[in-house]
């Protein structure tokens, strides 16, 4: 008979679950507002993109690091400075008084949700035992696509009834709420590389070069197989590692969406101003991320191919 879950198992379990639903969501909810944050700031196709792409693109940046940094200082540690990282942001997002103060906010929020996406299935890892992990991670990953899914729905709903501003305000709230659960009901520290150090150097160069790239492929691996393949003592980077190809996937998406509306409907032009461009623009892009899922899907079979020595 298996063991029954401790507190400390379940409310871990709930912890990440919702923090780990919220950072993909709050990405998904603030594109369907895009449009309600360009009228209010006047702001052209190609600027206003990149209030989504500066949440994305900090995030990816940011999440290799801090999943390092949770294996030196600690996995619970990093996870809470996330969480109250993000809530902080998101508010000063809410509170916006111009567009520069907006993506800035949004560079810094993606710090929080990086912090947050880097530690969340290293401390899931780390809490449940080898019998009951491949339950808990996949609900987290189950998490995490709700979060990509219901975004759209309920963002709109939200931007429709009360505003752009209180998508950011919902998500500042839930990340205090989350934060101040996981304080006081996830007990212990899980540290297991506290004799190594943080490679800064490399972590800027990291940074850059994915900045500077900004594109691969977006795999999608067995979470749990993942994770149970490395030691105890890099659970944080083999996490960190799984969600930068999620965030690497949807910077390429937004990156390439981008320059499409850029190239085809351009900077100056807002999409009620010329409805057949951006038609046109939409169709270019789909056909291109067409072509990227079958290259993945390729991907996928050869890795496969791989696993079983074939």
């Amino acid at each position: 008979m298996r063991e029954p879950a401790t507190t400390t198992e379940r409310v871990a379990l709930v912890v990440t679950t919702f923090a780990s639903f919220l950072t993909p969501f709050m990405g998904s909810a603030a594109n369907v507002a895009l449009p309600a944050i360009g009228r209010s700031f006047a702001l052209d196709a190609v600027s206003l993109s990149w209030v989504a792409t500066a949440y994305l693109l900090s995030a990816a940046a940011f999440i290799l690091p801090c999943g390092k940094l949770a294996d030196i200082r600690g996995r619970r540690r990093v996870f809470l400075s996330g969480l109250v990282v993000y809530a902080a942001t998101s508010l000063l997002c809410a509170l916006a008084p111009s567009a520069a103060w907006l993506i800035a906010a949004r560079v810094a929020q993606g710090l929080g949700g990086g912090m947050i996406f880097g530690t969340a299935v290293a401390l899931l890892t780390a809490v449940f035992p080898a019998a009951r992990r491949g339950e808990a991670l996949g609900v987290n990953v189950a998490a995490v696509y709700l979060g990509l899914s219901l975004g759209p729905v309920l963002g709109g709903v939200l931007t429709e009834q009360l505003g752009w501003r209180s998508v950011f305000g919902v998500n500042a709230v839930l990340g205090a709420v989350i934060a101040l659960v996981a304080a006081r009901g996830v007990r212990g520290e899980w540290i297991e590389a506290a004799h190594e150090r943080l490679d800064l150097a490399g972590a800027v160069l990291y940074a850059a070069a994915l900045l500077g790239a900004g594109f691969g492929l977006f795999s999608s691996p067995n979470t749990n197989a993942v994770m149970a393949s490395v030691e105890r003592r890099l659970y944080g980077v083999a996490a960190a590692t799984l969600a930068t190809m999620r965030l690497v996937g949807q910077v390429l998406s937004l990156g390439l969406a981008s320059l499409v509306l850029a190239l085809v409907v351009g900077r100056g032009a807002t999409v009620a101003a010329r409805p057949d461009a951006f038609v046109t623009a939409m169709r270019l892009a789909f056909a291109l991320f067409a072509m990227l899922c079958v290259l993945g899907t390729f991907a996928s079979l050869a890795r496969g191919r791989t696993a079983t020595g074939g």
